[in-house]
């Protein structure tokens, strides 16, 4: 892993409706990677983005970047001593924890079993390429490993797009198809989320609803629960294109994900503990158990990069 030690410059500007986050660094400092088999463009350089980036060599997390205790808002609760670093790398754990809270959506005190770990930056940033690489969780199905960017906050943002989320991956989310047939480890799913005005009503685009748009899958030849692989996403004004191990896997026309967002790594539940209902997932109490409790998401880094010159933009904010 790779320190930058590279002096703090604060890039801005707006971009479409959304603020770029600062970008710092040098024009190309010394000693600082390139993204994995990734070219900027003909013209144009990598300047990594500190704000986004962590080599994990501190035993500490950095707390002036990073935060391990945003809102409880799924079918688990996040917990500070559950994001954790150990010889280098930052360890995402899910423990059996029952415990109750307030849980936002029900608007009532109730019981949940697992507890896990996140970490968000603090600053959001909207395009760029966004970079790690991780090796997933030993428990499957039923925890599934994530690497995102989501806007907070954005209801009264003049664009018509309110939410926008970009998964880099979500790892062994162990899906059912309607035959009944669950989707291996290998399944790596790459997919897109919004929450827009269509036709003067604000509308949930999801990978199930959408999927011609949110939708991008990959059955990779290897196990993620097995060794480290990088992934990544290159996201700009005009496309959304998605990497493993520097190869692309996926492109999408940036129609609606031009929000600023945060950065994001977390060990979500998946079925057989939690379920989809409302858009959101809840608990499945009688499916709690013991049983490969505690797991771990590994992460040996996370970086990110703006382009120098940017992409002139070519986006349109959809209707």
């Amino acid at each position: 892993m790779i320190d930058w030690n590279c002096p703090a410059t604060c890039l801005g500007g707006l971009l479409i409706a959304a603020l770029a986050a600062p970008a710092c660094g040098d024009d190309n400092p010394a000693g600082a990677p390139d993204p994995v088999g990734i070219d900027a463009g003909e013209g144009r350089s990598w300047i990594p983005n500190k704000s986004f980036s962590d080599e994990f060599e501190d035993p500490k997390i950095d707390f002036e970047k990073w935060r391990t205790d945003p809102e409880h808002f799924s079918a688990w609760s996040w917990s500070q001593k559950n994001a954790f670093v150990n010889g280098g790398v930052l360890n995402l754990r899910m423990t059996r924890e029952p415990h109750e809270r307030m849980d936002p959506a029900a608007r009532e005190r109730r019981t949940f079993d697992y507890k896990s770990g996140i970490l968000r930056s603090r600053a959001k940033t909207t395009y760029g390429y966004f970079e790690a690489r991780v090796r997933g969780c030993a428990r499957f199905p039923g925890a599934s490993p994530a690497f995102w960017l989501y806007s907070q906050g954005e209801m009264n943002n003049p664009s018509p797009t309110k939410y926008c989320e970009i998964d880099v991956f979500e790892l062994q989310q162990g899906e059912v198809e309607q035959g009944g047939a669950r989707h291996g480890p290998g399944r790596i799913d790459m997919n897109l989320h919004c929450r827009t005005m269509i036709d003067g009503e604000l509308r949930w685009l999801r990978p199930h609803s959408n999927p011609e748009l949110c939708r991008h899958v990959w059955d990779a030849p290897f196990d993620p629960r097995e060794t480290f692989h990088v992934y990544g996403c290159d996201v700009t004004p005009a496309e959304i294109v998605w990497y493993v191990d520097g190869v692309e896997r996926a492109r999408e026309e940036n129609r609606h994900w031009h929000l600023p967002m945060f950065v994001t790594l977390s060990l979500g539940l998946r079925t057989p503990f939690a379920g989809w209902r409302d858009q959101a997932l809840h608990p499945v109490p009688d499916a709690a158990t013991d049983e490969g409790f505690p797991t771990d998401l590994r992460i040996d880094y996370v970086r990110a990069w703006t382009r120098s010159p940017m992409p002139e933009s070519s986006a349109t904010i959809a209707p």
